[in-house]
């Protein structure tokens, strides 16, 4: 379930979060926020909306009134409804009503909250599973004095319905029975040295320690990092680029994957056309992974590589 709670968050948690995850709006929209209701209220009227996107800060933002005069999003709040914005440098929220879809409003982030109470569609994560299993589960003890109390307060052997079908409760005592700790499953495979052995692993302090592998990777002879961006990519963002290349043969080394070369770099505009005529050319020079770093395009380039990558070429592997 979501609230609003966030709101009372102090404003610098704010301004650092935000200003700190500007390239993850589209990612962000698309995975989390495009299923929620947002709420406003500045007109003293409750309105929800949907939220489309992400736009520049308050101060920068403009359009024209009816007068046909220019105006910010943060002069026309002073203005009209007497707001002074607390942060007119955040960017700000395009919403728009469903049943009015080709018809957005732009509005500053801090007057846009999330409405109360509603369900949250998508899996938890493995911590949240972990919190939601130690709130619900009941300890013995507990469990014990809540059947004990039913017992105490319904005076079963008094009803007169179970007495006519003859059913009676022994509440003095519960039925004790006797317990059996069964042993730990085992995982058996072949050994992967080739010989015909057969590998036993088994649980170990509540997990499986694996210790050996069911399947021998593969060794990675040609691979490519290509950087996609609306605009050519500045010096920083190629560093950041090749930094981020250079440590994943040390990662993937973890789990048994080896690169046994330098990646092919490549920096390619965010137009499907190029990026499908660089996949073709990175497959004709036998090149098996293909990682994609996607520079602050939008979801339609996400879609694009990755229909590419799954129909027209085969396995690709993202990262933003």
């Amino acid at each position: 379930m979501l609230s609003n709670k966030s709101r009372d968050r102090p404003d610098d948690d704010y301004d650092r979060d935000l200003h700190s995850s500007k390239r993850d709006y589209p990612l962000l929209v698309r995975k989390v926020l495009k299923s929620l209701w947002f709420v406003t209220s500045h007109t003293n009227q409750i309105r929800r909306y949907r939220l489309k996107s992400f736009g520049r800060s308050a101060t920068e933002h403009k359009f024209v009134k009816n007068e046909g005069e220019q105006t910010t999003v943060a002069d026309y709040f002073n203005d009209k409804w007497n707001i002074r914005l607390r942060h007119p440098h955040l960017p700000v929220v395009e919403l728009f009503n469903p049943a009015i879809k080709n018809q957005s409003c732009f509005l500053p982030m801090e007057l846009v909250t999330v409405d109360e109470w509603q369900r949250s569609l998508k899996p938890l994560t493995t911590d949240q599973q972990a919190k939601v299993t130690k709130k619900t589960v009941v300890r013995p003890g507990e469990r014990y004095g809540m059947i004990r109390r039913v017992a105490d307060e319904r005076g079963f052997n008094n009803d007169s319905y179970l007495s006519k079908f003859g059913i009676t409760v022994d509440v003095n005592e519960m039925v004790m029975l006797r317990a059996r700790i069964l042993p730990p499953p085992e995982i058996k495979y072949k050994s992967a040295h080739g010989d015909q052995r057969e590998v036993v692993e088994r649980v170990q302090i509540g997990k499986w320690w694996l210790n050996n592998r069911f399947n021998k990777a593969r060794e990675i002879r040609a691979w490519a990092v290509i950087l996609v961006s609306q605009r050519e990519p500045d010096n920083r963002q190629i560093r950041l680029a090749r930094d981020f290349a250079s440590k994943i043969p040390q990662a993937m080394s973890k789990y048994g994957i080896r690169f046994n070369s330098s990646p092919i770099e490549k920096s390619d505009a965010a137009v499907p056309q190029t990026i499908l005529a660089r996949m073709n050319e990175l497959k004709m020079h036998g090149c098996e992974v293909i990682i994609y770093i996607l520079n602050q395009v939008g979801d339609d380039i996400y879609h694009a590589i990755k229909f590419f990558g799954n129909v027209k070429i085969g396995k690709t592997y993202f990262s933003y």
